[in-house]
């Protein structure tokens, strides 16, 4: 299945967010995995470019060619793709996180 539809599946989700969230797909480049802070980050390219730090938690679905995932099984270097809603703080909360092949 090509990025771009599974981008459109992801963004018509429902999400379980409030209505007046802002929802959003991010896809880019998973450059950093925190344990300790339960987020990802992920470089977008440009213009300009610029990496951005999206909060995983426990409501948040993972997977990577159909299977299932957790963030400790996260490795930099991989293509993301990220549903994420924006909470009253900015802070990008992530509801679906799918990973898959080298970015371009």
């Amino acid at each position: 299945m090509g990025w771009a539809v599974v981008a459109a599946v992801m963004a018509a989700a429902p999400c379980a967010a409030a209505p007046d969230a802002a929802s959003h797909v991010l896809v880019g480049e998973l450059v950093r995995v925190s344990l300790l802070r339960s987020s990802v980050g992920v470089k977008l390219v440009g213009p300009p470019p610029r990496e951005i730090e999206v909060r995983v938690g426990p409501g948040t679905v993972m997977s990577s060619r159909g299977r299932p995932l957790r963030l400790a099984d996260l490795r930099t270097g991989e293509r993301i793709m990220v549903a994420c809603t924006d909470d009253a703080g900015g802070v990008h909360r992530g509801q679906r996180i799918k990973l898959g092949g080298k970015p371009r």
